[in-house]
């Protein structure tokens, strides 16, 4: 299988709370309906990819390129920054 890249915690942990994921959403548009299709085409097992839909896993580069290359889409439309106040609410928890 693929190798998950370590960063820091502290980087890790920034990254979490700044970005979302939207492989569901760009799964589905890319007309694949299973987790377990799409982990056929990229490599990738089903059981990651669930949590990855459910941000429950952060999506690190290496899934982020496989996933795009097998729905044709972009980086951007995998990851999704969240608004500012999201992030400021976050914080005050």
């Amino acid at each position: 299988m693929h190798k998950r890249m370590n960063y820091p915690p502290l980087i890790r942990s920034e990254m979490r709370s700044r970005y979302r994921n939207r492989v569901r959403e760009c799964r589905l548009r890319g007309l694949i309906t299973s987790e377990a299709e799409l982990g056929r085409r990229t490599g990738i097992e089903r059981t990651t990819l669930s949590a990855l839909e459910n941000n429950r896993r952060f999506l690190c580069i290496e899934h982020a390129l496989l996933i795009k290359e097998v729905l044709g889409c972009s980086l951007d439309d995998l990851y999704d920054k969240k608004p500012v106040l999201a992030l400021k609410k976050e914080q005050d928890i």
